[in-house]
């Protein structure tokens, strides 16, 4: 399964407050987001939204640890196609995705105002997927995998104490 997640900075100017002193410390945040859902073999591609829940601790100016809990929203899919001897299938793919993730982030500040970053560590992803087929019955299964997680944003801070994030990562 293939999940990327990207936070656009126009939803996260309302969903995110991030509090740290400049140089060093404890912070927290929240975002909203958009990702996308790729299923191996199962013709199945969707994309939501996401809520994101996140703190760190900023060594300095240029590192941050960072930890933080994604729940995505369901996404589901319909077809429908025609099979000779059972005749008209319908088959609904839902599938539920939550992760966690641990990663370092090294900071690059531009000016007062504006920081580009990147994002390395591990995600631990766990996904519920059920299939149902109309006349065939249904399966489900979970899973849990753990992956390495990259991606790259940028912040601007709003003063010493707050911030908007936009980003990319993909695991």
């Amino acid at each position: 399964m293939d999940i990327r997640y990207w936070a656009l900075g126009l939803m996260l100017a309302f969903g995110s407050a991030v509090y740290a002193d400049d140089d060093r410390g404890w912070y927290a945040g929240a975002g909203l987001g958009q990702y996308s859902v790729d299923v191996d073999g199962a013709n199945f591609d969707e994309s939501d939204n996401a809520m994101r829940f996140f703190g760190g601790w900023k060594m300095n100016e240029h590192w941050s640890f960072e930890g933080g809990y994604t729940l995505f929203s369901d996404v589901s899919s319909s077809s429908s196609f025609t099979d000779p001897v059972f005749g008209t299938i319908t088959t609904d793919v839902d599938v539920d995705v939550t992760s966690l993730d641990l990663y370092v982030r090294p900071t690059w500040p531009l000016n007062d105002h504006w920081e580009l970053y990147g994002i390395a560590g591990v995600s631990r992803i766990e996904a519920d997927v059920k299939v149902s087929a109309t006349g065939l019955g249904s399966f489900s299964d979970s899973s849990s995998d753990t992956e390495l997680m990259y991606g790259f944003g940028g912040t601007y801070k709003f003063g010493d104490r707050w911030s908007v994030r936009g980003y990319k990562k993909s695991c």
